[in-house]
Order: C-alpha cells, then sequence, then structure tokens
C-alpha cells in the first residue's frame, strides 16, 4: 500500500463509476464535436460569404484543410479519462464552497461538493474550461490550429467539464444514498 500515492488513495467506487460515466461522456462529446465533415461545413461558409477577404481569416484559411489531418482528436480514450481524472479532482477536492486549504489541503469528503448550488457549479465548470482552454492556447497557436478550430475547442471545454460536474454530483449522491 505504500506504493500507491496519497491522493490515489481517496477514490472509492463511486467516484471510480462516475469518473468513468463521465469518461464515456466526454469521449462521445468530443467524437460529435470534432467530425471531418465539420471542416467542410466550415469552409463551404468561407468561401459561399467571400469571408477569405478579411484579415484575420485570410491568414488562417490556408490552415482549415491542413486540420482534417489531426482528426478525429478522441482517438486514444486514455487521455479522455486522465483530462475526466484532472476534472473530478478539480470539482470535487479544489473547487468547493467553505473548503480551509489551510487546515486540509483537499476537501476529503464529498459533501461540500455535494451542497453547491446549480449556479456554483455552473460558475466552476465556466471557470474550469476557461483555465484549461487558456492553458493550453499558446500551444494551439503554436501549431497554427485555425481560429474556428480553437473556437470550437473552448466549447468542446465547456460542455464536458459542465456534463463531468453534473455527472459527478448524480452519481455520488446516488452513491452517497445508499
Amino acid at each position: 500500500m505504500w506504493l500507491v500515492p496519497p491522493l490515489w488513495r481517496r477514490l472509492t467506487v463511486s467516484s471510480i463509476v462516475a469518473i468513468t460515466v463521465a469518461t464515456v461522456v466526454n469521449y462521445a462529446v468530443s467524437a460529435a464535436l470534432f467530425q471531418t465533415r465539420f471542416v467542410d461545413v466550415i469552409d463551404e461558409e468561407i468561401r459561399g460569404r467571400e469571408m477569405a477577404r478579411y484579415g484575420m481569416i485570410r491568414a488562417d484559411y490556408h490552415r482549415l484543410r491542413k486540420m482534417m489531418v489531426y482528426w478525429p482528436q478522441q482517438e486514444n480514450p486514455l487521455l479522455t479519462w486522465g483530462y475526466t481524472l484532472g476534472l473530478y479532482f478539480l470539482f470535487t477536492k479544489v473547487m468547493v464552497d467553505g473548503a480551509d486549504f489551510k487546515v486540509r489541503p483537499l476537501n476529503r469528503d464529498n459533501e461540500k461538493f455535494l451542497n453547491q448550488s446549480i449556479g456554483t457549479r455552473l460558475f466552476n465548470s465556466l471557470v474550469a474550461s476557461i483555465f484549461i482552454f487558456m492553458a493550453l492556447l499558446p500551444v494551439l497557436r503554436l501549431c497554427e490550429m485555425h481560429f474556428f478550430i480553437i473556437g470550437m475547442n473552448l466549447v468542446h471545454h465547456v460542455l464536458t467539464s459542465t456534463c463531468s460536474n453534473f455527472i459527478f454530483l448524480k452519481l455520488l449522491t446516488s452513491f452517497s444514498r445508499k
């Protein structure tokens, strides 16, 4: 047992089930959002509306077809599981109301997480998704991602973090009642 890091010891059956269900949902959202047919739709919109004459679109237009090489982004489900695990610890252990981080570095019980209001949950999801998006933004621009795809990436993070937050709430609540 001494080989297991302390953070992993806090995972219970209910949290593993919640992480697994949220991983499947996040994987499905990612697969639905990042489809190559969207590149064709975006390309037709740019050509049809003659938007290619505008500066930002003209600068990024040649990158749009190149993006089809990188899709689908969700080829490895372990990356989605790691992302969801990070969201679990962020929502249930760090971003909780009334957590005293001087006394306890992490929220060890899920009571504070389970008692959050819907508004607080939505706000936490938005803050977490913007934080993750901003952390990845320099990498996306270095890889010369098209600005439409960067926007879709923001939508992806907002959707997956919000879905995960409410899945964690629902499953942890149902397990705590038993």
